[in-house]
């Protein structure tokens, strides 16, 4: 087996997303699904802006209609944007995005209502996937719907934050080839800001948020322009990236403490790679430590909901990604 999971999803060179592979992964989807009792055949799908993330998806897709479910198709959309759409329509999803990797890989992540997949399903789902490889590859032609999930992303955050939110401030983007290149400007003008895009790249871009290459470019932007920060994103836009006024880079940690703090919540998951100054705060009541991982954070936060489901909490990592597993607050004044 080539393709295998990483810190969150599957990923691999772009080569091994082959038919074949397409398919195991498909069917032991499939066969997740049928195991946790997913009475509804549907699955939401969207992707990057990857070169190969179209074929990729058409494979998943044509696979996943030969098992009898139907696919609505989001199009070119953040990840969180997939993960809000199958929280609010209560359907799985599958995103194909390499998140921050070198254009030459790619992958998937799969998602329930509830969000991204823990570790323990991904056991169950390596498991089928080793069933699969005994099955003859087969596909149909699918035939997907297709959903404005990016309108229905952004009627979020106008809700909760109102049109002047972000009055005044002078913006920069980051566009490179991140696949909230378009969406994000709009959102924060939707918010009141004066955005300036900049930097769009038709190549592929592999923005790690935790390791800028390009800092002092995008440094030398904001100073040149005046702009109160610039704002940015990695390739399927789940990890935020910000240079404050002075050209500095805002760690991916300490925008999670901030969030926190914005929203009030009790308990802060994050995982052992973030700073030590999150507990030296003193701004989150209590701070729980995982392993490195998204599903990781995600796990130990349901843990912790079930245990007291009426305490507010946040996970977070050292990337910026961040995770409030309490009901949206609305925030406008």
């Amino acid at each position: 087996m080539s393709l295998a999971f990483g810190t969150s999803g599957i990923r691999g060179l772009v080569t091994e997303f082959t038919e074949a592979e397409c398919f195991f992964y498909a069917s032991a989807f499939v066969k997740f699904l049928e195991h946790k009792k997913i009475s509804s055949r549907h699955i939401l799908v969207a992707g990057d802006l990857r070169a190969s993330t179209p074929l990729i998806k058409e494979r998943l897709m044509n696979s996943l209609a030969f098992f009898g479910y139907a696919l609505t198709d989001g199009g070119e959309v953040p990840t969180p944007a997939l993960a809000w759409a199958c929280s609010q329509l209560n359907l799985p999803g599958l995103m194909i995005t390499g998140s921050h990797i070198p254009a030459d890989r790619n992958g998937f992540k799969f998602y329930l209502a509830d969000g991204e997949i823990l570790k323990d399903d991904e056991m169950l789902i390596a498991k089928f996937y080793e069933d699969a490889r005994n099955e003859t590859i087969q596909s149909r032609k699918a035939a997907p719907k297709s959903i404005d999930m990016a309108s229905i992303f952004k009627k979020r955050y106008v809700d909760a934050f109102g049109p002047k939110s972000l009055a005044g401030f002078r913006l920069g983007f980051y566009q490179h080839s991140s696949v909230a290149r378009d969406l994000f400007p709009e959102i924060l003008a939707a918010l009141g800001a004066e955005v300036f895009p900049f930097g769009r790249s038709e190549q592929f871009v592999p923005v790690d948020t935790e390791a800028v290459d390009s800092l002092s470019y995008l440094k030398a932007e904001l100073q040149k322009n005046n702009w109160d920060a610039v704002i940015s994103t990695d390739g399927d836009a789940d990890r935020p990236l910000v240079v404050d006024d002075q050209g500095e880079l805002v760690p991916g940690e300490i925008l999670g403490l901030l969030t926190s703090k914005f929203l009030e919540v009790d308990v802060a998951v994050f995982p052992v790679s973030c700073s030590t100054v999150l507990e030296s705060s003193a701004w989150i009541k209590k701070c729980v430590r995982t392993k490195i991982g998204s599903p990781f954070v995600l796990g130990e936060i349901q843990s912790l909901k079930v245990a007291n489901p009426s305490i507010k909490i946040s996970g977070f990592e050292a990337n910026g990604g961040y995770l409030f597993a309490s009901d949206t607050p609305t925030l406008k004044s």
